[in-house]
């Protein structure tokens, strides 16, 4: 396998509601989802201690054809 085919995590801690809301907003996948309002009462309750930010999802700009090509 070539060097992009590696797992390189990339996962750190939250430890505040407004730092997560703020990563996700800004295009980070965050968990648990912190614009969920029942995530959001359990984090103020106590039952969640943290949230995990993991890396952005990637796009392609490039228009990929899905047409076949003659071999």
């Amino acid at each position: 396998m070539g060097t992009g085919a590696k797992c390189i995590g990339g996962e750190i801690k939250v430890n505040s509601l407004e730092r997560a809301l703020e990563l996700q907003k800004r295009g980070y996948i965050v968990t648990p989802d912190p614009s969920d309002l029942v995530v959001q009462a359990s984090f103020r309750d106590g039952a969640i201690k943290e949230f995990e930010r993991h890396s952005r999802l990637g796009s392609s700009t490039r228009r990929v054809s899905t047409q076949r090509l003659p071999v």
